[in-house]
């Protein structure tokens, strides 16, 4: 196969790889919308999920894995490092 052919082949790839990311994140799109956040409106408190957290919370604690304020308060000083987890997750 020549160097054009090589090049080609894998012009193509990208493409589909490109193709499915788009059509996946479409689909992941729509069900989140029709059962997910999607339903939260500005004004109202998404009531499940709240209840849901304070439950995952409170096993943490029972189980001593519970963390999450500690690992806050190691990070809070770092303004930047905020700002990057802010952006990145």
């Amino acid at each position: 196969m020549t160097a054009t052919g090589i090049q080609r082949h894998h012009r193509t790839i990208w493409w589909k790889e490109a193709l499915i990311v788009t059509v996946f994140y479409g689909i992941y799109t729509l069900v989140r919308n029709l059962f997910g956040s999607a339903l939260v409106s500005g004004s109202q408190v998404p009531v499940e999920a709240f209840v849901n957290a304070m439950r995952i919370i409170r096993l943490e604690r029972a189980l001593g894995l519970y963390h999450e304020e500690t690992i806050q308060d190691w990070v809070l000083p770092y303004i930047n490092v905020i700002k990057f987890f802010n952006v990145w997750y």
